[in-house]
């Protein structure tokens, strides 16, 4: 018997995902081990009590003079989204500064108490005024949007990493996330439900979906139906969503039974293998 044809499509589909996550939560006593200070020691930052909000906890920095680096892995900050976070009753010069890895070298934006941005790019650094969006007395949610504000000076540069979020001042600080988009390639998988198979009547058959394969490795769900059988048969899968369900051949003729797999993202093609059964009672 000639081995089926399976169809196969390796072009990928680009999924786009909206995505949202704490990146820094302030959720233990006194803990500021996620925090280095660049110039100075440890001193005067802190984990402390939301004077605002009750059970929540967020860092505080009371030395205008010293910056402090959060320090977690940025390998996972795609280039395209914004940097978020709440920031409550901060000093008059408290900054914000973003390091980026470009095409052009090293870029920091600079984000500070000034009520207009800096549209050019003096040596490797840019400024963006953000007093505006300023109150005091109550937690500000703050959006640095480091792509836009880098291609407003250096429009055909390309940023391929973040490298640092650093900030300065006395303020409290809460709820660090990235938001943004991120596109994802993601392959079509292969349904492959074995080759086609002859049995006697009463067999119980065995049909398997291991060769079914993903090019991302993701790993796959089953989902098997039969799509005919002889007239009068009874016959059902014991289970449509394992890789090798079986079923008993209860007469003679032939079962046609498809296969679908999914990674998690997408459907794959039908595949179907052919079950012929032949009436033994003949021999």
């Amino acid at each position: 018997m000639k081995p089926k044809q399976i169809l196969v499509s390796l072009l990928p589909i680009l999924l786009t995902s909206f995505l949202s996550g704490v990146v820094y939560e302030d959720g233990n006593t006194n803990d500021t081990s996620r925090w280095i200070a660049i110039n100075g020691d440890m001193s005067s930052i802190s984990n402390m009590e939301d004077s605002l909000t009750a059970n929540n906890r967020v860092i505080h920095t009371s030395n205008i003079r010293i910056q402090y680096k959060l320090d977690i892995d940025y390998s996972s900050f795609y280039t395209d989204k914004k940097l978020s976070f709440r920031m409550l009753n901060p000093s008059s010069d408290y900054a914000f500064y973003i390091h980026l890895n470009t095409d052009n070298g090293l870029r920091i934006i600079k984000y500070s108490n000034r009520k207009q941005e800096h549209r050019i790019l003096v040596g490797n650094r840019t400024k963006v005024g953000i007093a505006n969006s300023i109150i005091q007395g109550v937690w500000n949610d703050i959006s640095l949007d480091f792509a836009s504000d880098l291609a407003r000076v250096e429009p055909s540069n390309t940023i391929n990493s973040v490298e640092a979020f650093i900030i300065r001042g006395v303020l409290s600080i809460d709820d660090i996330k990235m938001i943004g988009t991120q596109v994802v390639t993601n392959h079509i998988p292969i349904a492959d439900s074995a080759r086609d198979q002859n049995v006697e009547t009463s067999t119980q058959v065995q049909l398997s979906g291991d060769l079914s394969s993903d090019i991302d490795g993701d790993p796959l769900t089953y989902r098997w139906r039969m799509k005919s059988k002889p007239n009068g048969s009874i016959a059902v899968l014991s289970d449509t969503t394992i890789d090798n369900p079986t079923f008993v051949a209860d007469l003679e003729g032939e079962y046609m039974i498809e296969l679908i797999v999914n990674d998690g993202q997408v459907d794959s093609l039908p595949n179907d293998v052919k079950i012929i059964v032949s009436d033994n009672s003949s021999y």
